[in-house]
């Protein structure tokens, strides 16, 4: 901003005529941190070493795994490109796998808690390597439970199986699977909507399905006409986020009803 060089001197005079730096009393900058600044653990430094997805040049081959699943730009950061995933994990838990034989590259996901702290990840597979995910915990007191640092618990809370399909959903959740345990959300039950994959003549998720309207959660049940697994699925063939959140919105049950409606979409 232009000052006039004599106002200028007449400012700076005024400020030290009585031997003081009044500057020192009301700096121009506040730099003081708002939070006490995170200290890096091993965890993180290991995580850091990587290339974020938001990072890659737009050609480069593995970008195509954001395209191809129409994850929004402003979740790229939250995928990391792992060459090695045998030797990133042995960093993180010394010996996971003890021979590095057939490692592979992986998508890592990582996982934060409340407070921000990195306590696990997800390595999903680029091509056939089996098993498509594998999700490692390596602090056991902490739930596997992905989203958690990005949730407001003042808001109806939607909870998914994985942790791309809750980018596609407001205020979402991810259990990591369909082997998650319901009894480790500690969330008023009655705030979260449970969202399971259209798997009707999946035995295992029926009856996951039946033991959440059993823990007063609300569940969503897709309608029989609907043909897509998955919510990421959906938003391939060409749904958009807010078509695919009235389609939960219109879906989502609980108590008796829900147990009706689950015994009609069924297939088994």
């Amino acid at each position: 901003k232009f000052m006039d060089p004599l106002l200028h001197k007449e400012h700076v005079f005024e400020r030290f005529k009585d031997g003081k730096d009044t500057s020192k009393d009301k700096p121009e900058f506040d730099l003081t941190p708002s939070r006490t600044l995170k200290e890096f653990t091993r965890y993180d430094k290991a995580l850091r070493n990587l290339r974020r997805f938001d990072e890659l040049v737009k050609t480069h081959p593995a970008k195509q795994f954001v395209y191809d699943r129409l994850i929004p730009k402003e979740h790229w950061d939250k995928f990391f490109l792992c060459s090695k995933f045998y030797e990133f994990s042995n960093e993180i838990i010394p010996g996971k796998f003890p021979s590095l034989e057939h490692d592979h590259p992986r998508v890592i996901i990582p996982f934060y808690d409340r407070s921000g702290s990195f306590f696990a990840y997800q390595g999903r597979a680029f091509g056939k390597e089996l098993p498509k995910y594998i999700t490692i915990k390596f602090d056991k007191t902490k739930q596997k439970i992905y989203g958690l640092d990005r949730i407001d618990l003042n808001k109806p809370v939607m909870i998914t199986e994985g942790p791309i399909d809750s980018l596609f959903l407001d205020n979402a959740i991810a259990l990591a699977g369909a082997d998650a345990d319901l009894d480790t959300i500690n969330i008023q039950h009655q705030q979260c909507t449970i969202i399971f994959d259209n798997e009707p003549r999946n035995q295992q998720i029926v009856n996951r399905m039946i033991k959440a309207v059993d823990k007063n959660f609300n569940l969503v049940v897709w309608p029989q006409s609907l043909r897509v697994k998955d919510i990421n699925d959906m938003i391939i063939s060409g749904k958009s986020a807010t078509q695919v959140q009235k389609l939960i919105y219109n879906n989502t049950h609980s108590g008796l009803t829900a147990l009706q409606y689950i015994n009609n979409w069924k297939r088994i």
